[in-house]
């Protein structure tokens, strides 16, 4: 009885760390040539919630992204006065480019713009890419930071 009540702790404290470290967010330094490997690691995540934020270091901006093996969406949240002065260009962006900007509005009650990107990692990377650039002025050897769960 004893061991069946020890094994039974063992199981339940590796489920416990499993599941913490699953939830833990995870920070990394890079440059714009990096993304293709993010993306690449969001679309062929197993894990529920997965995400993707990419932040400019300098000046803190970022987006975000959420996706699965078909496609990902970039979120744009409209919830600080600097983000809501990217709202704008966002739009050009995603028209010059064929890309339709949807305005949602958050549980939170905050709103976010969303642009859904379907095809393969190498097509979506060379969209966000593109957009992130135009968005952020961003250069290729600009310092970057990829967040993701």
């Amino acid at each position: 009885m004893k061991l069946i009540l020890i094994i039974a702790l063992i199981i339940i404290g590796i489920v416990l760390y499993i599941n913490f470290r699953s939830t833990e967010t995870k920070s990394v330094s890079g440059k714009l040539g990096d993304i293709n490997d993010h993306l690449k690691k969001l679309m062929f995540s197993d894990e529920d919630g997965a995400y993707l934020a990419v932040t400019v270091s300098k000046t803190g901006d970022f987006i975000q992204f959420t996706g699965d093996r078909t496609g990902v969406q970039l979120n744009l949240p409209q919830i600080t006065e600097r983000q809501k002065e990217f709202n704008k260009r966002i739009h050009t962006i995603a028209k010059d480019m064929g890309l339709i900007v949807i305005k949602n509005d958050g549980t939170d009650g905050f709103q976010f713009l969303d642009i859904n990107i379907h095809g393969d990692v190498t097509k979506i990377t060379e969209i966000a890419s593109k957009i992130i650039k135009s968005l952020y002025d961003v250069e290729e050897e600009t310092d970057l930071i990829y967040t993701t769960n």
